[in-house]
């Protein structure tokens, strides 16, 4: 009985953990599209792109929830289609700031 009370106790705090984290990242994906320089990508989505590196934190939405993640380049982050859009940068620099970034 004690262990049964454990684990259901332990599901609730792995939910409400969960929960937190979910809505962590939703505010994160809305701060990103608040940002003065968060492009959006064009519903016509490129064919093919460059191989130049020139990295953007891309806004893809995923299986369960909004994800940033580094792209190498604009193009090939907005032929992804379930790309909303991206920033200049990867996605653990700040952007601009970065001292890996070039301007496109």
């Amino acid at each position: 009985m004690m262990s049964s009370l454990r684990v259901v106790g332990l599901f609730t705090l792995l939910l409400v953990v969960g929960c937190a984290s979910e809505e962590r990242r939703a505010d994160g994906a809305q701060a990103m599209r608040e940002r003065d320089d968060f492009v959006v990508c064009l519903a016509e989505r490129m064919q093919m792109c460059t191989r130049e590196y020139v990295p953007v934190c891309a806004l893809r939405a995923g299986a369960e929830a909004v994800e940033r993640v580094t792209k190498g380049n604009r193009c090939d982050a907005c032929a992804d289609v379930a790309v909303e859009g991206y920033r200049p940068g990867d996605c653990a620099s700040p952007g601009p700031e970065s001292p890996l970034y070039l301007d496109p």
